[in-house]
Order: structure tokens, then C-alpha cells, then sequence
């Protein structure tokens, strides 16, 4: 069977939870809409799961001309033109890039510092605001408020192959990945330099090594040792724990649920 697309999803909050869809718009930077925003601590810094586990519990939808954040019972509607945006531009650091990006509005501020417990800033990234992917990957590619690449590949019988070594299976939402790949073999994304899918043109750069996140049940905000406990047995290198491929856009283009995946 031909390589297909699965599953897509966008994440448009750095370390929120994320969107699936159903089509897609590939972006330099990503998905549209894809971490395009972001918290930080109020000399900028960001803010991911790794330190705030409790991220994954505050969904996010859009829904018309608004990005919708909800937390139990409370929730803001962030309109998606930055034009309507009233913060300062201010510098903000993800790793070691710094970049420049615009302060929502104090009160999306407040509203994320009454969730967190802590005084945040809510960020913005507009798309003529440039972040380099690490050049000795990413051929003057650019990247949003993401780690370090704008698209993450994952196949679902890598997924299977990492749950048949487990006591309890884990779903996909583990890794965050844009794309899943139905019909591979197992780690054969591995191996991936280049491929089509929709209306777009991919290249794949590098392995993702992981962090912790995948550590953290994105339906609880617990985190526990599992899946890098035994991925690090059989998917360990240079000290680094990779599971997924990292890519970057060549032709931007349309992308949908159920187009065939092929390999250039």
C-alpha cells in the first residue's frame, strides 16, 4: 500500500494542546497557525512543558476568525489577525534564538497568569519576523516559535512498534508531531531525504531527539518515565533519544488527511 497521511495537527500555542485537522496549509515557518504564539516569563523566556507539565491541559480551537484558549471552565477568544493586537514588541528568547514578537494584550497576559499562577506574557510571532532553522540543518529555512524545526514526521507503525515494547500503550499526541504516516514500516522515516504530500514538497533534515514532553500525559499533566525509559533501549544515539524525523518545506502547498506520501 502507498505511503498516506493519517492524522495532521497544528499546535498553535507553544506547549498548549494541539488542533487536529483535517487539510493543512505547509508554510516556510510550519503549518499556518502553527506555534505562531507563545508564553513567556516576563523577561521573556519561554515557556514550554518541560518546566509547566500542566500546559497540556489548556486546549486550544479555531473557530472563525478567532483562536479559542480554554481552561476548565474559562476561556479567551485571541482574534488571529495581530493587527487587532495592543502589546509591545518586545525580545523573546526560545533556546538560544531571540527573536521579536509582539505582546498580545495585557489582558490575555492576566488571563494566563491567573491559569499558570505566575506573571506570563502571551506572544506573537508575525510571519515577517525571521528565525533561522540551525543552519547546519536547515539551508536558510525558517521557523516559528517551534523547538527547532517547523514539521515533524512520525509514521503509526513506529508508534506501534514503541507500544508493543510497553506495559501500557501511549497515543501519538505523546510526540506532537504535524504529520503521521499510515503504511510504513517502522522507523523507516528514519531513512526519509525528501518527499511529496498534497501540494507540497518536504526535505527531512535530522532525527528529532526527545525531551521529556513525551514523558507527560497530555490528558492529565502527569509526567512519569515512560516512553523514554525503553525507547532509550533500542532507540538511543550519541546520548540522544530520537524517535520522529524533523523537516523543513521546499514547495509550500496544501496538505490533506488521506493524500499518498511519496518518497523523491
Amino acid at each position: 500500500m502507498a505511503l498516506q497521511i493519517s492524522e495532521l495537527n497544528i499546535y498553535p500555542v507553544k506547549g498548549l494542546k494541539g488542533i487536529s485537522v483535517k487539510e493543512a496549509e505547509a508554510l516556510e515557518k510550519g503549518f499556518r497557525y502553527d506555534r505562531r504564539w507563545m508564553l513567556t516569563d516576563t523577561t521573556g523566556k519561554f515557556i514550554s512543558q518541560r518546566e509547566t507539565p500542566m500546559l497540556a491541559l489548556i486546549h486550544t480551537a479555531i473557530i472563525g476568525e478567532s483562536l479559542v484558549i480554554t481552561y476548565e471552565d474559562s476561556s479567551i477568544m485571541v482574534p488571529l489577525n495581530s493587527e487587532h493586537y495592543s502589546g509591545s514588541k518586545e525580545k523573546v528568547t526560545i533556546w538560544d534564538d531571540e527573536v521579536e514578537a509582539r505582546i498580545v494584550g495585557k489582558n490575555f497576559n492576566d488571563w494566563f497568569s491567573d491559569v499558570l499562577g505566575e506573571k506570563v506574557w502571551f506572544c506573537f510571532q508575525h510571519e515577517s519576523k525571521k528565525r533561522e532553522v540551525e543552519k547546519k540543518y536547515g539551508a536558510n529555512s525558517m521557523v516559528s516559535f517551534a523547538d527547532g524545526y517547523p514539521y515533524l514526521f512520525i509514521s503509526d507503525a513506529s508508534l506501534k512498534d514503541l507500544n508493543d515494547k510497553l506495559d501500557q500503550p501511549i497515543p501519538m499526541n505523546r510526540f506532537r508531531p504535524n504529520i503521521v504516516v499510515a503504511n510504513s514500516k517502522s522507523f523507516e522515516e528514519d531513512t526519509w531525504r525528501k518527499l511529496s504530500a498534497g501540494d507540497a514538497i518536504f526535505h527531512c533534515l535530522k532525527r528529532c531527539a526527545r525531551c521529556q514532553v513525551p514523558t507527560i500525559d497530555q490528558e492529565t499533566g502527569k509526567m512519569g518515565k515512560e516512553p523514554t525509559k525503553t525507547l532509550a533501549t533500542f532507540r538511543k544515539y550519541e546520548h540522544k533519544v530520537l524517535f520522529g524525523m524533523n523537516a523543513v518545506v521546499e514547495k509550500q502547498g496544501l496538505v490533506k488527511v488521506g493524500d499518498v506520501v511519496t518518497l523523491l
